[in-house]
């Protein structure tokens, strides 16, 4: 058994190897010093995700540690007769720093993985008692999560291309929001971007302007936030087209603008933002028809009463479309495809 020095030394080294492989980025969640580590696909085993990285390093590490006894993956299947498998892709060899050769294995005494009756672990056996890990485990697994945190995925975060911290580039609820903005430096966390590099990435794109970067150019007077809301969803009556709103812009010289969008489940709800210039240039265009005194008014409540006007209208409605559709009948919409899991 290694000691307590020499185990840290080698999660730190293996750490560093598979960081140098690019298979693993080792940082911390940005504004935190949580530390975390993205996990990289692997193309060249056909594995788009990075399973076999996070595999390879933690077989590597308990088995270092002599912990053969919870490598807590079925090591076989019923038709393997001899019950034994290449359990790491590469073997990490602590002397010399390097790799060893392709598809060895680690030394495994006899006995010290027990198998049940279809070769699997206990607790991947629904038939089978209750695997209880052993009290050594612990030590290490906090060892591990102190050099290199929770292991992440590279197709949900990324590292900031400016500060290189964590930053989440996934959705993981039905309101999440962007707090990046994709640059020429690749993807950046907003307190890492100007607001002008961010508005000019998001000039007329059709998502919705980080809340961190909306908030921090009304702060600063450059932009307006029209207080009208359109919706489009699932629910009746939620069929808004932005791309309406845009062609109206256009018409009128418009040639920038954002949106500032709301997500949730079933729908999304979106607002206008504004040049400050081009708000009351807008404005301008407005011609009560009520007769009303609108004088007092400022240009964005004007441009509120423009937009507010506008036939915005998809050319049909959402959900009764995908009630059509979910009954056998045709749609001209909505296609429903069929999967059997």
């Amino acid at each position: 058994m290694p000691t307590e020095s020499e185990l840290r030394k080698y999660i730190q080294d293996l750490a560093d190897f598979y960081d140098d492989q690019g298979d693993m980025t080792t940082s911390v969640f940005h504004g935190t010093t949580e530390k975390a580590t993205i996990v990289n696909s692997r193309s060249w085993l056909q594995d788009p995700i990075g399973w076999t990285t996070i595999e390879d390093f933690v077989t590597n590490v308990i088995f270092f540690a002599g912990l053969y006894h919870v490598y807590a993956r079925a090591v076989s299947r019923e038709a393997d007769e001899n019950k034994t498998r290449s359990c790491i892709l590469y073997r990490f060899d602590p002397d010399t720093g390097e790799p060893s050769t392709y598809g060895t294995t680690w030394g495994i005494p006899d006995g010290d993985l027990q198998l049940n009756r279809d070769g699997f672990f206990p607790d991947f056996d629904d038939h089978a008692s209750p695997y209880l890990v052993p009290e050594a485990v612990q030590p290490v697994a906090d060892m591990m999560n102190e050099i290199v945190g929770e292991l992440v995925f590279y197709d949900e975060y990324t590292a900031c291309g400016k500060c290189g911290q964590i930053i989440r580039t996934s959705p993981d609820c039905y309101e999440w929001q962007p707090d990046f903005v994709d640059t020429e430096d690749g993807i950046v966390h907003v307190d890492c971007v100007t607001v002008d590099d961010a508005l000019e990435a998001y000039s007329r794109k059709r998502a919705g302007l980080p809340p961190a970067i909306l908030s921090r150019a009304i702060s600063e007077g450059r932009v307006f936030e029209i207080d009208h809301t359109w919706e489009n969803g699932m629910h009746p009556g939620m069929n808004d087209d932005p791309e309406k709103i845009s062609d109206f812009l256009l018409h009128h010289g418009i040639t920038q603008w954002w949106w500032d969008v709301m997500p949730s489940q079933f729908y999304v709800e979106f607002k206008l933002v504004l040049t400050v210039d081009d708000t009351i240039a807008l404005s301008e265009l407005y011609h009560p028809e009520t007769g009303e005194d609108i004088s007092d008014r400022d240009a964005s409540e004007k441009v509120e009463i423009i937009l507010a006007s506008l036939d915005v209208y998809q050319g049909y409605d959402t959900a009764a479309e995908m009630s059509k559709a979910l009954k056998g009948i045709h749609s001209d919409h909505i296609t429903v495809t069929k999967r059997t899991l």
